[in-house]
This record gives structure tokens, C-alpha cells and sequence, in this order.
């Protein structure tokens, strides 16, 4: 069944919860497991939700829980439109460090099915978290470029992976990553990012080091251009760039502003608001 010939719509939240040891020792109910030595650990979940027409109304049931082997801090659609017998495809960015994705399907009820992961030697740093991912469903929606995903993380990266299938099966393989952001030289989490609609080879960070970077993935040893704490006046926390509109994005920031730009003129924004 395809979800965009039934008149529900699905709603995907992920879930995050640090689980201290010390917290939950005396109950004997050690969420975190044998195999980990932390005095704390993530867990999580994704919880699916089938929106209809007239039920927009908090409080309902998920249709399906997935418990997931780590918090969740981010999650995609992937907005493309799908082919014939193609599934809609949703990504999640995870404490672990890792990607999965889950294709979702309608047998006697809607449910989420596992169906890809990215490997953990993609993430060396084994204490790094994915903090964002997004599609590049953005970049224009007629050209038949291959899926692909960029990805940031806690320790100052920034990586793109490949989203393919081979003999029915879905795989997502990390192609390329680099450090993106550091402050006073140690990594600055790298909050958000985006691929921006209109650049094909362009990719979009923004980062606790109060910097806004775009990159050309052709070469990733330095960013083509930069706005950084001149404009921002903390870290930049959110990126989303405009669905119909080349060139511009949106992005948002812990110094309480909204700003809009444009890539080719990137000295001032074009609107800025407080929020």
C-alpha cells in the first residue's frame, strides 16, 4: 500500500532519553545494558502516527513503536517523489553515531520495517552522536540524481552517504566525511545541515562555533564561503532551505533570530526577524 493514495498522512516523532545509571542502579532496571561502561547512555525510540483528515488531535496512540538502539535527534522523509512499487523512505539520525533507515508499509495496520544502517566503522569517533541529517530531495526534484544523504555529528563533522538499492534490498554507505567545525581548536557540534536547492555540489552547515558554512562536496578541504559570528551572535542551530525557491534557505540560531538568505549574497541577510 502507498501512503499517498489513503487519505492518512504519516507523522513520525523520535525519541530521546538519557538514562543515568545512578538513577535506576537501586531498581535493578539498567536500561543501558551489560556492554556499556558509561555512567549513562541513550535510548529511543520512533513512534508512528497515521494522520487523517479530521483527526488532528494530540493525544492518540501510535499505530507502531520501533524501539531503536540509541536516542533519535533527527529524522527525514524522503520526498521525492516514489515510483511505481517504491516505498517512502524515512531517515533517522541516532546518539550512536549511526543512520537507519525505515521504509514504511500496510499490512493489517501501517508499520515502520527496518531496512538499512549505516556500518559503525563509518563513525570511528565512537562517542560522536548524529545530531542532524537530510535528504537531497531538495536539490530539484526532476533531476534523476541518486539519493543521497549528508549527516553532522557532535564532533565536528560533517559526512555524505549514498542511498541505493541492489537486488530489492536498500543499502546507505557513507562516501565521504570531514572535519567542518571546530572553536578555539577542539570540534564544535554541528548542528544542522542541508543541501541547498539550485547548487547541485552545495552542502550547508551551521555549528556551535556561531558559523554558517557552505561547502562544495567536489572538495571539502575548506568551505566556498562562510558567515560567521559578524552575523551570528551563537550557534547556528537550524537550516532549512526554501522547497521552491534556488538559492534560498532559512536559518536559525541560539541568538534568538531567524534570518533568510540568499547563497549568492551572503553579506547581509535578506529578512531577519526575532523569535
Amino acid at each position: 500500500h502507498d501512503w499517498t493514495t489513503s487519505d492518512d498522512v504519516p507523522l513520525v516523532i523520535g525519541c530521546y532519553q538519557l538514562n543515568e545509571r545512578a538513577a535506576t542502579a537501586q531498581s535493578g532496571d539498567d536500561p543501558c545494558g551489560d556492554n556499556q561502561d558509561a555512567s549513562s547512555c541513550r535510548s529511543g525510540e520512533l513512534r508512528l502516527h497515521m494522520i487523517g483528515p479530521s483527526e488532528l488531535s494530540f493525544g492518540n496512540e501510535p499505530v507502531d513503536i520501533i524501539p531503536m538502539e540509541s536516542g533519535v535527534l533527527d529524522g527525514k522523509w524522503r520526498r521525492k517523489p516514489a515510483r511505481d512499487g517504491e516505498a517512502a523512505i524515512f531517515a533517522s539520525a541516532c546518539a550512536s553515531g549511526r543512520i537507519h533507515l525505515h521504509t514504511l508499509k500496510k499490512d493489517e495496520k501501517w508499520s515502520l520495517s527496518p531496512a538499512a544502517s549505516t556500518c559503525d566503522e563509518s563513525n570511528e569517533d565512537g562517542a560522536s552522536i548524529c545530531l542532524s541529517l537530510a535528504w537531497n530531495d531538495v536539490v530539484n526534484a526532476d533531476e534523476e540524481d541518486g539519493d543521497r544523504i549528508v549527516a553532522s555529528y557532535s564532533n565536528g563533522a560533517v559526512a555524505l552517504h549514498d542511498v541505493g538499492e541492489v537486488n530489492g534490498s536498500i543499502h546507505v554507505n557513507e562516501s565521504i566525511r570531514w572535519k567542518a567545525h571546530s572553536m578555539f581548536g577542539c570540534p564544535s557540534e554541528v548542528w544542522t545541515c542541508s543541501f541547498l536547492r539550485g547548487s547541485r555540489s552545495v552542502v550547508l552547515s551551521g555549528a556551535d562555533d556561531c558559523t554558517l558554512k557552505l561547502w562544495d562536496i567536489r572538495e571539502t578541504q575548506r568551505p566556498v564561503n562562510k558567515i560567521g559570528e559578524e552575523e551570528f551572535e551563537a550557534g547556528v542551530t537550524a537550516i532549512s532551505p526554501q522547497p521552491s525557491l534556488d538559492h534560498i534557505f532559512a536559518a536559525g540560531s541560539y541568538d534568538e533570530h531567524v534570518r533568510i538568505f540568499d547563497d549568492r549574497k551572503l553579506h547581509e541577510p535578506l529578512s531577519k526577524v526575532h523569535v
